[in-house]
């Protein structure tokens, strides 16, 4: 399983429920290449849950862009409320499964 350092959240509010956005940087240490990706979104503030296929997922996508600043996530408002606000997440990437947690 491969995982970014913490990145700082931004909330973008013109972002779809289950679109993140991250640096290309971010998306290499993930094993991601490609512009976009459409993928399977976890959300918790647990690791081991997500370890443990505990948690239930949604469809979402992940674009890599170098306009989003290095060391930062972008996400819709939905899901950062649904995380808890947090200032910090990291991503947790497993085949096309990525979990973003709460720090």
């Amino acid at each position: 399983m491969q995982k970014t350092r913490p990145l700082s959240v931004s909330v973008d509010t013109k972002l779809e429920k289950n679109r993140m956005v991250i640096h290309p940087n971010e998306g290499f240490d993930l094993g991601l290449m490609k512009l976009e990706y459409d993928i399977d979104v976890y959300a918790t503030s647990d690791v081991n849950s997500f370890v443990a296929n505990e948690l239930e997922s949604e469809k979402g996508s992940i674009y890599l862009e170098n306009e989003c600043g290095n060391g930062m996530i972008k996400i819709s408002m939905p899901m950062w409320n649904k995380l808890g606000k947090p200032k910090q997440a990291i991503l947790l990437a497993d085949s096309h499964r990525i979990c973003i947690v709460a720090k």
